[in-house]
């Protein structure tokens, strides 16, 4: 009861489709190269991987939070999460957690990282390291008969037409996530009651109580009588310990249940 009250599942719900969001209006920056240094590729391949976790949250986000929107919102929705799809596989294989079987498949797919006459070039050697993952990543996602699902060919992001193809695709993804997720954080807004100054003391207690053991609830139980007694006894023990009177004024005045 306390639970629903308060809005804690909506209210989350907005805190993690915020964060995706500014994750990837981020990301959305970094993956354009401006420079084709070494330095800025191995940057843009470090924001390639990096940018398949926000929208591998998001694709999660999309599963668990349900949202009444127009049948456009729900076609959106359901292309969006088809799409990715595909970007959650690269993620589980090489952002959230590198796959042993894609990094076997990296190094033959790019054996020129061990050559001997770049063994010592480092800058060069990080970048085609994450080359060579992001593209495992890309080109395992096949159907049955061994065809890439999204692009029909194998990515080599050396390769203009490729490069172009893979960031085209990511570029677009990245923008509709990011007008995916302002769209529903306006739904929850409306949603979401926010709290008045009056009830300022009532979720400073229910902040209180918060419990950080993710092994069991967290209580939201809220008394009134409670909050002012712990409320008196905090202004005491700071008038104890010698606060200016104004402060303790500006306390009284301000923390005290309405």
């Amino acid at each position: 009861m306390s639970k629903n009250k308060y809005q804690i599942s909506r209210k989350a719900d907005y805190v993690g489709l915020k964060i995706i969001q500014n994750e990837l209006l981020t990301f959305e920056k970094d993956i354009h190269l401006t420079s084709a240094d070494k330095d800025s590729l191995a940057f843009q391949m470090r924001a390639t991987l990096n940018v398949f976790v926000p929208l591998h949250n998001l694709k999660d986000a999309i599963n668990k939070i349900r949202i009444k929107g127009d049948s456009d919102f729900v076609s959106k929705t359901r292309k969006l999460r088809k799409d990715l799809e595909f970007i959650s596989h690269i993620r589980n294989k090489g952002a959230g957690h590198i796959d042993q079987e894609i990094l076997e498949r990296a190094v033959q797919w790019h054996p020129h990282i061990f050559r001997d006459v770049t063994r010592e070039n480092d800058d060069y050697l990080t970048y085609e390291c994450y080359r060579a993952v992001i593209e495992s990543g890309i080109n395992s996602y096949i159907c049955k008969d061994g065809i890439q699902k999204v692009f029909e060919t194998e990515i080599d992001l050396l390769y203009p037409p490729n490069a172009k193809q893979f960031y085209s695709f990511l570029a677009e993804l990245i923008s509709i996530s990011i007008e995916w997720i302002q769209e529903t954080l306006e739904i929850l807004k409306s949603e979401i009651v926010y709290h008045t100054e009056e009830q300022v003391v009532e979720y400073a207690a229910i902040a209180a109580k918060t419990s950080f053991n993710l092994k069991g609830d967290s209580p939201l139980e809220f008394d009134a009588l409670e909050a002012e007694n712990k409320i008196k006894e905090t202004i005491e023990a700071i008038r104890n310990m010698g606060a200016d009177s104004e402060i303790i004024e500006f306390m009284e005045q301000n923390m005290s249940p309405k």
